[in-house]
């Protein structure tokens, strides 16, 4: 009823299965393009969903923040009622936008002579909190050179408009400190001119409030080499 099996029965067997293994794998290696690594088709397809949903959520999350602002901006009354309403915690300050000064180390307002006898006026900036500290501020910002003449009306030699994205887009920061940094071209000044008188204003977009600095420059051309931001 049996049939023996001899030695070499076994090892014609082991053969077989063996030159099946290999052509199986000679056969699945050649249906891909690259080599395969130990994650399947079904591993490979979870990770890219999972990288996918996680891609969603933070666009979802970004969206989310984004509605938010505008839904304060399209209701400032109701922001200003839940802030009221938020309780004070003892000893807190938040920091406030009180005061504007010109950066001093660059000498405040630095000029370079330029082509045709027109002037490019440079100003560094900072926005301060109540505490001295600096404070970036959200808003628009209004600057003005006049040449002060006696015995005569003021003379405007130029005047800057910075919408709310432009101040942002004129925040520096780096080695030299934090500011920010604010380019007009002026009139070529009067061959008597001896100094300037500048005017900066910054509106809060938080609180409304407008802060300004006026200062007296020399009117002589600045070296070009301090003409950095």
């Amino acid at each position: 009823m049996y049939s023996s099996v001899t030695g070499e029965g076994v090892g014609d067997q082991r053969l077989a299965v063996l030159a099946v293994i290999i052509a199986i794998g000679l056969f699945l290696s050649g249906c891909g393009h690259a080599p395969r690594n130990f994650f399947n088709d079904n591993d490979r397809l979870r990770a890219e969903n999972a990288e996918l949903r996680s891609k969603a959520d933070h666009l979802a999350q970004a969206l989310a923040l984004r509605e938010a602002e505008v839904d304060q901006l399209r209701h400032p009354a109701s922001l200003a009622a839940v802030t009221a309403t938020q309780p004070e915690l003892a000893g807190a300050d938040p920091p406030r936008f009180v005061k504007l000064r010109f950066d001093h180390r660059f000498g405040g307002a630095m000029r370079v002579s330029l082509a045709k006898g027109d002037n490019l006026v440079r100003l560094y900036l900072e926005t301060l909190d109540q505490q001295g500290r600096f404070l970036p501020v959200a808003g628009v910002l209004k600057a003005q050179v006049v040449y002060i003449q006696a015995g005569k009306p003021p003379l405007v030699l130029g005047e800057k408009s910075l919408t709310a994205r432009e101040l942002d887009d004129a925040y520096r920061s780096g080695i030299t400190g934090t500011h920010y940094t604010v380019e007009m071209m002026v009139k070529p000044l009067p061959p008597e001119a001896t100094s300037l008188n500048v005017t900066v204003s910054v509106t809060d977009a938080a609180t409304g409030a407008t802060v300004s600095v006026r200062d007296i420059y020399s009117a002589k051309p600045a070296p070009t080499s301090q003409a950095s931001e």
